[in-house]
């Protein structure tokens, strides 16, 4: 068994690190970054499911875990492929790795706000450059607390102060995905803050149901149920994509990815997982990237088929040297050398 310990952030940006053991039956050694009000990957916020075991609270009211490793520990179904290292955890589908060399000298988030209020547009392109890890998860902390104003005030009327509120964290964050957008050269940036901003009220419902499917996701793959984690997978994707929240899309693509590999049905499993991993690369997301390169690597290696796995391991490697993880670096390595 190993250890995996998660990093805590603070919901601000990096406030240092607090480490929390969680005993698992397989997995890597990954780095957990704290979301400001979201119970989950992406957060369920609305749903009656409890922290996962192993979460590190901070001392950010409703702070919880962002995103931690896949899906589960590993089947015991005789039709799953037995890989050689499967690093999912059943908490949560996906991770987002937040690279240290930037963060850890400067608050991210803290000094995109304060690059916001001084209208600094410069600093903030060169804050996106040295930091393109924390890109999304610095717009998306206004996105998801202007959507935490609003469910405040359901049953009653917005209060001036709240529609202030509301339109400066939407305008911040769309000012820095534009920003980002120009840095990257990515259209998801811009694409998934100016939806998540224009959506109607039934659109912002419908964003939390695609949580909540996800957390079911999450549940079913927990429990090995791989037909209920399949449809509660494809009810977030197709709930996410109409309201341009790729996000969202790529955790349910990921779930369904896993549920499918988990009933052996390998090449079919490649379809979503092929789709997930070009969003979180998009996205910036380098760990929920390698996850799914993971879940593809594993398929194609059942499969057989060689080529398409080598270039896989490739890319795991490279993607696990990003993270700095030694010990994943080194399982990958023995994936792609015994493909060679």
């Amino acid at each position: 068994m190993l250890n995996v310990v998660v990093l805590a952030k603070n919901c601000a940006g990096y406030k240092g690190s607090a480490p929390l053991s969680v005993l698992l039956p397989q997995g890597v050694l990954w780095e957990t970054m704290i979301r400001h009000d979201v119970v989950t990957s992406r957060g369920i916020q609305s749903s009656s499911l409890g922290p996962f075991p192993g979460f590190l609270p901070t001392d950010a009211p409703g702070a919880a875990p962002d995103r931690l490793r896949a899906s589960r520990s590993p089947s015991k179904d005789a039709r799953m492929p037995a890989p050689r290292l499967f690093p999912f955890v059943f908490m949560a589908l996906t991770v987002a790795w937040i690279p240290c060399a930037f963060s850890q000298d400067v608050d991210v988030r803290a000094e995109f706000v304060r690059l916001h209020a001084a209208d600094d547009t410069e600093a903030v392109r060169a804050l996106w450059e040295a930091s393109p890890g924390q890109i999304l998860v610095t717009i998306d902390e206004d996105l998801e607390g202007s959507l935490s104003v609003w469910e405040a005030a359901q049953g009653g009327e917005l209060r001036d102060a709240d529609l202030n509120a509301i339109e400066q964290q939407h305008q911040r964050a769309l000012w820095g995905a534009r920003l980002a957008t120009e840095v990257t050269n990515r259209a998801i940036f811009i694409d998934y803050t100016s939806s998540f901003v224009g959506w109607s009220e039934e659109e912002k419902r419908s964003f939390r149901e695609g949580q909540a499917a996800f957390g079911r996701a999450r549940k079913a793959l927990a429990a090995e149920e791989w037909d209920a984690a399949l449809l509660a997978g494809q009810e977030c994707t197709d709930l996410a994509l109409p309201l341009g929240d790729w996000w969202g899309a790529a955790m349910g693509l990921s779930a369904q990815a896993r549920a499918l590999l988990g009933e052996g049905k390998t090449a079919a499993a490649l379809v979503p997982a092929s789709r997930a991993r070009l969003l979180y690369q998009q996205l910036g997301l380098t760990g929920s990237e390698l996850g799914a390169v993971e879940t593809m690597l594993t398929a194609l290696e059942a499969l057989g088929r060689r080529e398409r796995a080598l270039a896989c391991a490739e890319a795991a490697v490279s993607l696990a040297s990003g993270l700095a993880d030694a010990e994943a670096v080194g399982a990958f390595t023995a994936r792609r050398d015994a493909l060679k």
